[in-house]
């Protein structure tokens, strides 16, 4: 849990990159050889046309940005699961004696418990929290 609270909270490490496009630190092996693109920029100069964009910015595939998006959105779901739980716990030890009662009445719940008894169980406890603020 505390991973992903600090892993929020980190900022992102510098880019070995600079904003110039060019090596800021040590490259790596793969960097070493020419990619596609100088490749292509590169014959470009020998008679073939190319247009080159001098902004600096690189185009990511739909795919992987979807990857990308998608991994955010589980890392943030679990991050907040992770807090609703705490909640949770806090709430259910401040109602120690109600979940107590609960428990005898309903059957516990875990991790391993099915939807249906997890409906049972929450049901029971709202028909009581009901019946407790006389709304029933």
């Amino acid at each position: 849990m505390e991973y992903f609270k600090n892993s929020v909270k980190s900022s992102q490490a510098p880019s070995p990159w600079g904003g110039n496009g060019k090596s800021a630190g040590t490259p790596s092996p793969t960097s070493l050889s020419p990619s596609p693109v100088s490749s292509v920029c590169s014959s470009a100069g020998t008679g073939g046309s190319s247009s080159s964009s001098s902004s600096g910015s690189i185009a990511i595939p739909q795919r992987i940005h979807h990857m990308a998006a998608s991994h955010v959105n589980i890392t943030n779901n679990i991050l907040r699961s992770y807090e609703h739980w705490d909640t949770a716990d806090k709430l259910s030890r401040e109602s120690r004696e109600f979940f107590q009662e609960l428990d005898s009445v309903m059957e516990p719940l875990t991790q391993h418990s099915s939807m249906t008894s997890l409906v049972r169980y929450v049901r029971q406890g709202l028909h009581w929290l009901r019946i407790e603020a006389h709304l029933l």
